[in-house]
């Protein structure tokens, strides 16, 4: 099953909506996912994360499961909007895309007649200066001799259009911290019950080592989560596995 992404906010027939309430199971909200009551329906990411620059815009898709015509809302208007159907931030349906505004952290929550459950939104403050050198490594490639760039280092050499066609867009990284996303590229390895999508796994870990300085590592990672939201299938929601059980 395939999710469209178009212009910042998600869009399904009411047949794969219910296709996917189908495959999904119901679980109960907890207190350490950001659940606030006990209800048959969950938000994914269970926590969301995102990156605010002043300059590039930061989005990250939202999924109410089990549920439909549920009303969204946010803690703290001032750190991130709820793409709404008007103006405000409250937003109707099973599905929503969060604007970053500035850094912090806020909660993000889906009400459904008299239940309700929630996510915690960490938006981390990086600079336009780190998301270029961030673009740079993920596209241009490492630097070497005099500063010039290494196409064969270059992230795009297998993602991308007309590669692998694996993203790391929001709609796949929106539930990985900085911390995750960072291990995914330099140490080979993905947080716990993520699958592979596409070779072995020990084939994949070995090809995604790359060493990086500091910098290079914060600005991957804020590049990525400012990619326009693409679909990947069972890779969406941050790996959740929400189309696979």
């Amino acid at each position: 099953m395939r999710i469209t992404i178009d212009l910042g906010r998600m869009s399904r027939s009411a047949a794969a909506l219910l296709a996917l309430s189908a495959l999904a199971p119901a679980c109960q909200g907890d207190e350490s996912s950001g659940g606030s009551t006990a209800v048959g329906w969950k938000i994914v990411p269970r926590r969301m994360y995102s990156a605010f620059d002043g300059t590039h815009s930061f989005k990250v898709p939202m999924l109410a499961l089990n549920v439909f015509g549920v009303k969204w809302s946010i803690s703290d208007p001032s750190l991130a909007h709820i793409d709404a159907y008007d103006d405000s931030d409250t937003a109707p349906g099973s599905e929503a895309m969060v604007l970053a505004r500035t850094a912090g952290t806020t909660t993000i929550s889906a009400s459904a007649g008299s239940q309700k459950t929630s996510s915690v939104l960490t938006i981390t403050a990086v600079t336009p200066q780190l998301w270029e050198i961030g673009r740079r490594r993920y596209v241009e490639g490492a630097l070497i001799r005099n500063d010039v760039p290494d196409p064969a280092a270059a992230c795009t050499n297998c993602h991308g259009a007309g590669k692998n066609d694996v993203e790391h867009t929001p709609a796949q990284i929106g539930g990985f911290s900085d911390e995750d996303v960072i291990a995914i590229f330099t140490e080979g390895r993905k947080p716990p019950g993520v699958k592979n999508r596409v070779i072995p796994f020990e084939q994949w870990s070995e090809i995604h080592r790359w060493t990086m300085e500091d910098q290079e590592k914060k600005g991957v990672v804020a590049y990525l989560r400012s990619l326009e939201p693409q679909s990947q299938g069972t890779a969406d929601f941050a790996g959740e596995g929400v189309f696979e059980r």
